[in-house]
């Protein structure tokens, strides 16, 4: 699971956090990325992801199929300039063989995908915030703070929690 506060300052693409490929064993710097958490679109060759100025969740598919990549879109424009908390809660059921990610904007749910597929982390790739490695046109136009990762999935109550506390910080000291 990813935990980021995001202000979008300009422009409508760019990464907040996501594991790249990696690149020295020869993988494909889109395609073989791991799990990522970006606005607007995210191309490469005939593939593209995203919505113009909404976040979106993307997983690439662990099978030959397309239609099994994990992808979730708020529903919302991230507007300019305005803190908004990200989270992004990743679960596997193995009595159902379903993996559910979950979008979160500050405490409230904006999206959730379920797909009948487990994603397992193929990547030795590092984690990069705010730009994709391989493509600077990926790079995040805005702040990003407090970036959190998890290894397992986060309820709602958790989300609420982590709202709650960052929501006494100061997040312009």
């Amino acid at each position: 699971s990813f935990v980021a506060w995001v202000s979008r300052q300009s422009g409508d693409s760019g990464w907040i956090v996501g594991q790249a490929a990696d690149e020295s064993a020869g993988e494909d710097p889109f395609l073989d990325g791991w799990a990522r958490l970006f606005t607007g679109t995210d191309s490469s060759g005939s593939e593209t992801i995203g919505v113009t100025n909404k976040v979106s969740f993307y997983i690439p598919s662990p099978t030959t199929s397309a239609s099994d990549a994990l992808l979730v879109t708020e529903t919302d424009t991230l507007p300019e300039d305005t803190w908004a908390l990200y989270v992004v809660s990743v679960s596997y059921d193995s009595s159902t063989s379903q993996t559910t990610a979950t979008l979160y904007r500050n405490d409230v749910q904006v999206g959730q995908v379920t797909k009948n597929v487990e994603y397992v982390n193929p990547s030795a790739g590092p984690i990069h915030i705010g730009i994709r490695s391989d493509d600077e046109d990926m790079a995040f136009e805005g702040i990003i703070d407090d970036i959190q990762i998890f290894d397992g999935a986060l309820s709602a109550a958790n989300v609420a929690e982590i709202f709650a506390f960052s929501d006494t910080c100061d997040p312009n000291p």
